[in-house]
């Protein structure tokens, strides 16, 4: 899909000028978006289903607030001017494989785009198993986020953590009601 939206008073957070810690709504007035979104997925054999996504993204500031104002024309702050993942889960019978990655590219961290965050590439990892009875069902899973130890920001001072490990066991216990007109 393309899209391509004009917005007038847009209100964006932003750090205010006195302390970059705190973050306060402005009005940045007119803002242009447009870009192109790319998504489908495939089940394979009921086995195998791969799914993804990728959009590129222009999100500029089109007013001037000043007669010098160098912010005009810029994009707008963390907002990514491209982004994607993939998924691919593999599941046989009550074992399955889930592997995840995803990408998010260039982000400008100040309103005139002279500096940035890096675009990074993040993969996770999941394998489990899932099990059930006419009481329960539930399943556990063996997670490792960040499976390539990828060194990446998302906000400019907050690195994200390195490769990590998840174990995850769940339970529900099932619900069991007479259907209308079932007799006991």
């Amino acid at each position: 899909s393309f899209f391509n939206i004009d917005i007038k008073d847009r209100i964006v957070w932003l750090p205010s000028q006195e302390n970059q810690n705190i973050w306060k709504p402005i009005n940045i007035d007119h803002v242009n978006s447009s870009g192109i979104e790319v998504s489908g997925d495939v089940n394979l054999f009921n086995k195998l289903t791969i799914s993804g996504n990728f959009s590129i993204a222009k999100s500029i500031r089109k007013n001037k607030r000043a007669q010098d104002d160098a912010t005009q024309n810029k994009y707008l702050i963390y907002i990514p001017n491209s982004t994607g993942n993939i998924r691919t889960e593999l599941s046989l019978g009550k074992l399955f494989l889930l592997v995840q990655a995803n990408y998010v590219g260039l982000r400008y961290t100040t309103e005139t785009n002279d500096r940035g965050l890096q675009p990074y590439f993040v993969v996770d990892l999941t394998c489990g198993i899932t099990y059930g009875n006419q009481f329960f069902d539930g399943g556990i899973k063996f997670s490792v986020k960040n499976l390539f130890n990828e060194n990446y920001e998302t906000m400019v001072g907050y690195p994200m953590p390195l490769r990590s490990f998840l174990i995850e066991l769940s339970l529900a216990i099932k619900n069991k009601q007479k259907q209308k007109g079932e007799i006991k």
